[in-house]
């Protein structure tokens, strides 16, 4: 197994803005999952955009001091590799985090993850 471990964050520097700059759908059997924590006492609506495509996340709510987290397998398309950028409303800011995860067998025909993680950058 492989793994991978992200920092943690300042909530003064959440933005209403976190960009991912790599998302995957069934790239080579990856795929990504983000995960937003909204570091205020307002809910918020989220919406996530992504990079060559028309599909969106809308409408997500996210919670006063929550979090969210959408797992984009199956939803963008068959090997999807672009970016996105998740937006909220209302005055709430917000951090993020990727996960990206694919699982192959091995020569020995054991289930083995591969598994990275990143910080999204606030805007």
């Amino acid at each position: 197994r492989k793994g991978g471990t992200y920092s943690g964050f300042s909530e003064a520097d959440a933005t209403g803005t976190v960009v991912f700059p790599l998302i995957n759908d069934r790239n080579f059997g990856f795929f990504t999952g983000i995960s937003l924590a909204n570091v205020t006492d307002t809910a918020a609506t989220v919406t996530c955009t992504y990079s060559g495509t028309t599909y969106r996340d809308e409408n997500k709510a996210l919670p006063a001091r929550g979090t969210l987290t959408i797992v984009n397998a199956n939803l963008i398309g068959n090997g999807y590799n672009g970016s996105g950028t998740c937006t909220v409303t209302g005055g709430a800011r917000i951090v993020g985090v990727a996960n990206q995860l694919r699982t192959s067998p091995n020569s020995a025909g054991q289930q083995v993850d591969t598994f990275y993680v990143y910080e999204g950058s606030n805007n």
